[in-house]
C-alpha cells in the first residue's frame, strides 16, 4: 500500500481559487463574502520570504460557510489541478 500524499499548503490556495471560481467570484470576492480582508486571498499574500504561507483553519471554513460549501466540496476541489 502506498503511504497517502503528504498535503501541501498550495493545496489549500488552489482549493480557495477553485471554491471562488465555482461560486463566480475572484479570491478577493471570495475573502469579502467571507467578511475577510479582500486582500487575504491575494497571490502576493502566500509567501512569507521564500515560505509558502497557509490559509488559516477559521479563514477557510468562513469562505465555505459564505458559498454555502461543505468540507467534502472543498477537498474535492483542493484535488483538482490547476486548469492549463
Amino acid at each position: 500500500m502506498a503511504a497517502p500524499r503528504k498535503l501541501k499548503s498550495s493545496d489549500f490556495w488552489r482549493g480557495l481559487d477553485a471554491l471562488a471560481k465555482a461560486n463566480g467570484l475572484s479570491a478577493s470576492g471570495l475573502a469579502v463574502k467571507a467578511g475577510l480582508d479582500a486582500t487575504a486571498f491575494n497571490p502576493s499574500k502566500r509567501k512569507v520570504g521564500r515560505r509558502e504561507r497557509w490559509p488559516n483553519t477559521s479563514s477557510i471554513a468562513a469562505s465555505l460557510a459564505a458559498v454555502g460549501a461543505t468540507l467534502e466540496d472543498f477537498v474535492a476541489l483542493m484535488g483538482r489541478k490547476a486548469a492549463a
